[in-house]
């Protein structure tokens, strides 16, 4: 999608210069209208580039700047961040800059999937969708795995409070042959035994605490149908049935919480204006993607897989907009 739209605007004549770091917004001092950007150039000449008429940020989040997720979301710091690299806040800090009140940043960091430790890559739910297990260091489960009442990023918040900031995802033969969905592990690479013991050894795992959880969990399975420790009943979401974890080999993934994307930030009018605390549009500034904030609300939890849709109507908005400001 992203190459099309390039291709697309290569096409229209748009200059889309690379190693363009912005550092900050030029205004005008006397009305506080925003003029330009300044930016470095491959880390070494400072440049300032000057708008014809508004200047639109567009830069994303703030997810690789530890100093801003510290400030703003401190109990993920020790997340591992997924998003792009160029995500380091920087239009956020132009724009605070300049007086930009803010939306729910306060909850702008939240989890999103869970990864391999070793790759760092794979989404490692998707193990716990295949019928899998989640378990800590002492081979104890702490979600239900299939995530029947909670998203992904609220398992991985739990998963983040082991010990360690770890935990463990385990299948059985069947389910790697058969439920699991190898295009979701991307790099990462199992551990693989012929024994559940084995595996916890290898892993790192409490061979005994492993072992009865297991036990415990197909048990359940084979009497009640169900599992009576965190009530899964279902394999994946609302559909199908929980399976037993018995046919080896197992395969196990040491797998940690990660950030992907972040829902809080900049505050913007419907015409996606910045505006300041007092509600007044910033002239000349408009902002669009994940830099802004507002549409999820101050809750814990969000409405997944509407980052794209939300960034390409954002941005659509903005620039129709901006190209009707007068010239400064």
């Amino acid at each position: 999608m992203t190459r099309t739209l390039e291709k697309a605007a290569k096409e229209k004549g748009v200059d889309i210069k690379f190693s363009h770091r912005a550092l900050r917004l030029i205004a005008d001092p006397q009305t506080r209208r925003i003029l330009g950007v300044k930016v470095k150039i491959k880390e070494k000449e400072e440049r300032n580039f000057m708008a014809k008429k508004a200047v639109i940020l567009a830069t994303g989040g703030f997810g690789r700047n530890p100093e801003l997720v510290a400030e703003f979301g401190p109990t993920f710091v020790d997340w591992l961040p997924t998003m792009a690299h160029g995500h380091l806040g920087d239009g956020l800090k132009m724009a605070l800059e300049q007086g930009a009140a803010t939306a729910h940043i306060g909850r702008a960091v939240s989890g999103s999937f869970a990864v391999d430790v070793e790759s760092k890559s794979g989404i490692m739910d998707f193990v716990g969708y295949a019928g899998g297990l989640f378990v800590n260091v002492n081979g104890k489960r702490f979600s239900d795995e299939g995530m029947r009442l909670k998203f992904y990023g609220m398992v991985s918040e739990e998963g983040m409070k082991q010990p360690g900031h770890v935990w463990f995802a385990i299948i059985d033969d069947k389910m790697k042959n058969s439920t699991l969905r190898p295009e979701m592990m991307h790099k990462a690479k199992p551990v693989q035994t012929d024994t559940i013991e084995e595996l916890a050894k290898k892993m790192g795992i409490d061979p005994a605490g492993l072992k009865a959880t297991v036990e415990k969990y197909n048990h359940d399975l084979d009497t009640l149908g169900y599992d009576s420790e965190f009530d899964r009943r279902t394999q994946e979401g609302c559909e199908g049935k929980p399976i037993k974890l018995d046919k080896p080999p197992y395969y196990g993934y040491k797998c940690t919480g990660a950030t992907s994307s972040f829902k809080g930030g900049i505050k913007i009018s419907t015409k996606m204006q910045v505006v300041n605390q007092y509600g007044e549009v910033i002239p000349g500034l408009y902002a669009a993607g994940e830099l802004t904030g507002g549409l999820w609300g101050n809750d814990s939890t969000y409405l997944p897989c509407t980052m794209v849709t939300v960034s390409m109507t954002f941005g659509r908005l903005a620039a129709k907009n901006a190209v009707k400001e007068s010239s400064w």
